[in-house]
């Protein structure tokens, strides 16, 4: 999926005007564990694996846990296109489930 980064967000986006993905959900096993924190009254998890996704907001159904343990299946999303204050339209990349072992 090409991803673009926000480097003060920390999370990543596909830019509106593309290119697009054939899919818009797929799936990772985290080498770390994913804690939740709030973000403007928002549930995120941020990843302290390797690398520059560190934050991603968010939006299963189930009540977010304190903690996503390394290895577990995660299921990752694109929102449909907005653009947050003070970032670009785009379709935001959002944790919306996981399964763990």
């Amino acid at each position: 999926m090409p991803l673009d980064r926000t480097p003060d967000h920390g999370t990543a986006y596909v830019p509106e005007a593309g290119p697009l993905p054939i899919r818009s959900t797929g799936y990772w096993l985290p080498d770390d564990h994913l804690d939740l924190y709030y973000s403007f009254d928002k549930p995120r998890y941020r990843w302290r694996g390797e690398g520059a996704l560190n934050g991603v907001r968010y939006v299963g159904v189930p009540e977010p846990t304190l903690t996503i343990p390394a290895g577990s299946l995660v299921r990752l999303s694109l929102s449909h296109p907005y653009a947050p204050p003070g970032l670009p339209s785009g379709f935001w990349l959002q944790l919306s489930g996981w399964f763990t072992r």
